[in-house]
């Protein structure tokens, strides 16, 4: 097992500079995260339901016409 020494600390920097700097990518990876998911959230919400709805509609008519075809 490693000593107390030996073992990984994130912020176990020198200088303001080093621990921005290493603080500064995970920041970035956070905030294009939650954007990310904030317009795939919008773009489901916004525009795919109205597509969706004409899917389930054309689906829903195929299901009860189709005994009608067969």
């Amino acid at each position: 097992m490693p000593s107390v020494d030996e073992r990984h600390i994130p912020l176990n920097v020198k200088t303001y500079r080093e621990g921005f700097l290493r603080l500064q990518g995970w920041i970035c990876v956070s905030a294009l995260s939650f954007f990310t998911g904030a317009l795939l959230v919008m773009y489901e919400l916004l525009l795919i339901n109205v597509e969706d709805q004409d899917f389930r509609d054309m689906l829903f008519d195929y299901r009860v016409t189709q005994p009608g075809i067969m």
